[in-house]
């Protein structure tokens, strides 16, 4: 039993199989699949509206960016009972520092030079964070850099630096890059 074998078998079912999908995912990571785990959180975050049994899941899956980040963004829901901004900040901090995971990464970014989640607003902080998610080619952070270099936002303002961003974001999101 493998990640790659379950991936394989999940992308056979019809997406409306949710079952089917979970009792294999269960089958996995029964059988020592820890990234199995992860599928199932998806399964409950975003098929089965369970905030609660997500993060049951997510957090069983250890050493992986991806079921981090989701245990930050359900500690950020308002809808989650058990509503933190600091595990959520922590569970962030962790998916981007530790395993470079993009998502993360942007978020921080975004949190800071907002003031959301708890993040105070900083925006040297956001633009350090935007820059390392644009390193990675996350599309998001080129559009959010690039009106800092506009309106001169933790960076000095250059307009030809943010008509530049701009242009790399269109042409990675239209897979010209």
């Amino acid at each position: 039993m493998n990640i790659n074998e379950l991936d394989n078998k999940l992308n056979s079912l019809d997406d409306k199989l949710i079952d089917e999908k979970e009792k294999l995912c269960l089958e996995y990571a029964k059988g020592g699949v820890n990234d199995a785990y992860s599928y199932l959180g998806d399964i409950y975050y975003f098929d089965k509206d369970d905030l609660n049994k997500a993060m049951d899941y997510y957090s069983k899956c250890t050493n992986n960016g991806y079921a981090i980040y989701m245990q930050g963004v359900i500690y950020e829901n308002i809808y989650y009972e058990k509503q933190d901004l600091d595990k959520a900040k922590e569970c962030l901090l962790k998916a981007a520092n530790d395993y470079e995971y993009k998502d993360a990464i942007y978020e921080i970014g975004f949190n800071y030079l907002n003031g959301n989640n708890g993040y105070e607003k900083n925006a040297k902080k956001a633009v350090e964070y935007l820059k390392k998610a644009v390193d990675l080619k996350y599309s998001e952070a080129y559009y959010s850099l690039a009106l800092c270099y506009k309106n001169g936002t933790g960076v000095e303002k250059d307009l030809n630096k943010a008509f530049d961003l701009m242009k790399e974001a269109y042409l990675l999101l239209n897979g010209e890059e």
